[in-house]
């Protein structure tokens, strides 16, 4: 099983939903200094190689969202390989401007 893990622009909520429904999903939830942080791990049914050959058996994907606004702050793909290391996939981070 294969859990795509949606851009940025994409229904969070309908992608919660999905996450949720798929096995060996664990997902956190907490506030942390005025931002919301959603994690969602997925473990693989068996480890799979990524494209430099190590083997990963769990991805985490971290949502860090302004509490004020609701917007996405950050958005970052992690995998962890079978010796326990975490490795950074993907990584954006945005800069909010406020206009007053």
């Amino acid at each position: 099983m294969r859990l795509i893990w949606p851009p940025l622009g994409s229904d969070f909520p309908t992608y919660l939903d999905l996450a949720m429904s798929q096995g060996q999903t664990n997902i956190a939830a907490w506030e942390d200094d005025g931002q919301y942080m959603v994690v969602i791990t997925t473990r693989k049914d068996e480890p799979v190689p990524n494209v430099v050959g190590e083997l990963i058996q769990n991805t985490r994907v971290t949502y860090q969202f302004d509490r004020e606004t609701g917007a996405i702050r950050l958005y970052e793909v992690t995998d962890q390989t079978t010796d326990g290391e975490w490795i950074i996939r993907e990584r954006s981070l945005l800069l909010i401007r406020y206009h007053r």
